[in-house]
């Protein structure tokens, strides 16, 4: 069998490596650009869901706490850019079902807000390939009042990093 000279093979074969390695890199740096997106987003809902929700304690107007609560999402910046705020709803959490439910007229009582949030990834690899994610997140901030056996009044957000304010 003859050996038969293949010259620029390895420069070809490098090439393909490379090529392969920095897309592999560049989808890596993208996915933590992103999980640190998602991690940020959950700081501001949860701050959005907990001014809600002290807004919902007396001598606070319940009226203005969906406002509180975009207002304290959106001046929470996520990756430097301003967060959108998708919803915030009040309504009723049950913390026995850990459900909550959104406030119709006649229904149940007003204690929580549900803040969403999200904002449109920028500057990744993936936007060259025509993918451009929006990341969401969404925290419930839920107040409840002091009882005659227990002069507790708190604030807890239900989402990754509860938060209670006594």
């Amino acid at each position: 069998m003859k050996l038969v000279a293949r010259s620029g093979t390895i420069a070809v074969l490098l090439g393909v490596v490379i090529v392969a390695l920095f897309g592999a890199a560049s989808l890596s740096i993208d996915f933590s650009r992103l999980w640190t997106l998602r991690n940020e987003l959950q700081g501001s809902a949860d701050a959005g869901a907990h001014a809600g929700a002290v807004q919902l304690l007396v001598p606070n107007a319940y009226v203005d706490a969906d406002d509180s609560a975009s207002s304290f999402a959106t001046r929470n910046l996520a990756m430097g850019g301003v967060v959108t705020v998708d919803s915030a709803t009040l309504g009723h959490w049950n913390d026995e079902a850990k459900t909550f439910t959104a406030f119709e007229k006649g229904g149940l009582p007003i204690d929580a807000v549900s803040v969403v949030v999200s904002r449109q990834s920028t500057g990744l690899f993936l936007s060259s390939l025509g993918l451009k994610p929006r990341v969401k997140a969404r925290a419930i901030g839920w107040a409840f009042p002091a009882t005659d056996s227990d002069s507790t009044t708190g604030v807890i957000v239900e989402s990754q990093k509860p938060i209670l304010v006594k």
